[in-house]
C-alpha cells in the first residue's frame, strides 16, 4: 500500500507511508510538522512517533528500551540458541496487526499445543535477549521478573477477555521489530 495512512493521536495527525528502505511517519500539529520518524515499516514508524509525542508530553514512553541497535546486537546475540517455535513466534507478532497477538495464538503459530508452552518459550527467550540487553522489567508479586517485557509491552491494563494467561494482549517494543528487520528475520 503506498497510500498515506492517518491517524489522530493525543491531538496530534500522524500521517505515514511505506518509503524505499521503511516507511516515514510525520506528526502534525496546527498545520505545523512537529516531528518526522522513520521506522522499518509504517506500524513501526507510527509507534516511533507516537514515543516521540508520548516523550514531548512527559507521558512514559511504552518502550522501554534503549534503542534499536541494542535490541539488533542482542537479538544477534541469541539467534544461535532460539529454537524454531521461538522464531515462528516472533515472526507471528510481528506480522500481526499493530503487533498485538494473544498467547493462545503465539502457540498457535509456532505450532504448541497450548498457551502454556507459548509462554514458557516466550519468556525463555526474552530472559535470553535481556541477559544480552539488560531493560527495566516488571516483577512479580513472588519477586520474579516479568522476561515477557523484554520483547512486548501490553496495550491493555486488563487481559482481553478473562482473566486466563492465555488471553492477554501483547505488543511487540518497536525496536525488537526493527531488530528483526534489520536482521532479515522477517519480510517488511
Amino acid at each position: 500500500m503506498d497510500q498515506d495512512q492517518t491517524y489522530e493521536y493525543r491531538g496530534y495527525r500522524l500521517v505515514a507511508k511505506p518509503a524505499d528502505n521503511g516507511a516515514r511517519c510525520w506528526a502534525w500539529r496546527d498545520g505545523v510538522p512537529v516531528h518526522k520518524l522513520i521506522g522499518c515499516d509504517v506500524p513501526d514508524a507510527i509507534q516511533r512517533t507516537r514515543n516521540a509525542i508520548d516523550s514531548d508530553l512527559g507521558v512514559a514512553a511504552r518502550d522501554g528500551d534503549a534503542g534499536d541497535a541494542a535490541y539488533t546486537r542482542a537479538l544477534e546475540a541469541v539467534l544461535p540458541e532460539l529454537s524454531t517455535g521461538q522464531l515462528k513466534m516472533l515472526q507471528a507478532r510481528y506480522r500481526a496487526p499493530d503487533r498485538i497477538i494473544t498467547a493462545t495464538e503465539l502457540a498457535k503459530a509456532a505450532g504448541y499445543s497450548n498457551y502454556s508452552g507459548a509462554n514458557l518459550q516466550y519468556g525463555n527467550l526474552g530472559k535470553a535477549v535481556h541477559a544480552h540487553h539488560p531493560v527495566d522489567l516488571p516483577v512479580r508479586s513472588n519477586g520474579t521478573l516479568v522476561y515477557t517485557c523484554a520483547l512486548a509491552d501490553s496495550p491493555d491494563l486488563e487481559p482481553s477477555a478473562t482473566e486466563d494467561d492465555s488471553h492477554w494482549r501483547w505488543r511487540m517494543l518497536p525496536s525488537l521489530a526493527f531488530a528483526l528487520c534489520a536482521l532479515g528475520l522477517v519480510a517488511k
